[in-house]
Formats: structure tokens, sequence, C-alpha cells
């Protein structure tokens, strides 16, 4: 997994073309609610069971997390 950087600055500065963390989601909350409502179109389209939406989303806050962790140094 190549992370993406976290800030503008950090991708102008590394040269990374694509949109940083902050570029892409206003906060973790929005994140999250994204994950969910993907989450939520696969269980409509039959993919996924609706009881493992919460871990679904669960484990998309633990990789943003560590991303935004791993990406600022931590």
């Amino acid at each position: 997994t190549l992370p993406l950087p976290a800030t503008r600055a950090d991708r102008e500065a590394s040269g990374d073309p694509r949109p940083s963390i902050e570029e892409r989601y206003v906060s973790r909350e929005a994140y999250l609610s994204l994950a969910e409502e993907a989450a939520r179109a696969l269980v409509d389209e039959g993919y996924v069971l609706a009881e493992d939406v919460e871990e679904i989303v669960d484990r998309a806050g633990s990789r943003y997390d560590f991303l935004a962790d791993a990406d600022a140094g931590g």
C-alpha cells in the first residue's frame, strides 16, 4: 500500500499527483460516512451481509487512523 499524502503541502512536497487525504475528505467522519454508504450499496446489491456493515466501517476507520498516523510520522 502506498498511502496518500495527508495534506496538500505533503503532496506537493513529494510530487505525488494523487489528491491528499485532506483534499479528498473533509474529516474522518466524512470518510466513514462514505465507507458506510458504499458498504450499504454492496448490501443492496447482494455482495455484503447487512450485519457486516458495522465491521466494515470499523475497519475503514482503523485503516484511516493507521494511514493518517503513518503519514504524520507516527
